[in-house]
């Protein structure tokens, strides 16, 4: 847990300045991550950026710096980059349990905790039997009461129904987002549940690890 909250801290106190990146005309919203429209661009760098909508137009263009390192061509849902500690976190968009599309950039200019959970994991259902998993959102909370913890899921063969029950079951009140193909996990290099990853208020990928230092999750 030590370690944990060091990278807590460390993400608030040392969120190092955004930076954007170069890049070729995109096709997918470095915003949403969706298609892009042709019709819908802006001027960055001397490059034409596109769009899905005019409201994610409008946030880039409002803080551009968030969001130009999103800008890749290609139709993945997420950016072929590797989460590296000390970098940029790479922009991802999965389905929640409800069926609705939920990208990382939603959540810019926040502390965003991502933990990696599986209901049939015994020690994810440890720490989450245990209250380990409450008691470091407590935690979190006490450090920046508008953070956000998102699970996400990549049992290929979990039900959204199956992994919002469990996130009931232990009373978890974040989104529960869905990565049956494991991409969003092979980014980012989740091994494990519950792997976690600390991602600080600038989009700096400060903490990969466990949710405390018993290998067992006790």
């Amino acid at each position: 847990m030590k370690a944990l909250i060091a990278g807590l801290t460390a993400s608030l106190l040392f969120a190092g300045g955004a930076f954007a990146q170069d890049g070729p005309v995109n096709t997918n919203c470095p915003v949403k991550g969706k298609p892009a429209k042709s019709n819908i661009t802006t001027e960055h760098d001397g490059k034409q950026v596109a769009f899905c909508c005019f409201l994610c137009k409008r946030k880039f263009e409002k803080n551009p710096e968030t969001y130009a390192v999103n800008i890749k061509g290609g139709t993945s849902k997420a950016s072929g980059d590797k989460a590296v500690v000390g970098q940029r976190a790479p922009n991802f968009t999965l389905k929640d349990t409800d069926g609705e599309e939920v990208s990382l950039s939603d959540f810019a200019g926040k502390m965003v905790v991502l933990q990696w959970i599986n209901k049939d994991c015994p020690v994810c259902r440890r720490v989450m039997e245990k209250g380990l998993t409450a008691k470091m959102l407590g935690d979190l909370k006490g450090l920046d009461e508008n953070f956000v913890w998102l699970a996400i899921d990549t049992t290929h063969y979990m039900k959204p129904a199956d992994t919002a029950a469990y996130l009931k079951k232990h009373g978890m009140s974040g989104k529960g987002l869905m990565d049956p193909s494991g991409s969003v996990g092979r980014i980012y290099g989740a091994k494990t549940t519950p792997h976690l990853y600390v991602i600080d208020t600038k989009g700096v990928l400060r903490y990969s690890g466990a949710i405390n230092d018993d290998r067992r999750g006790r």
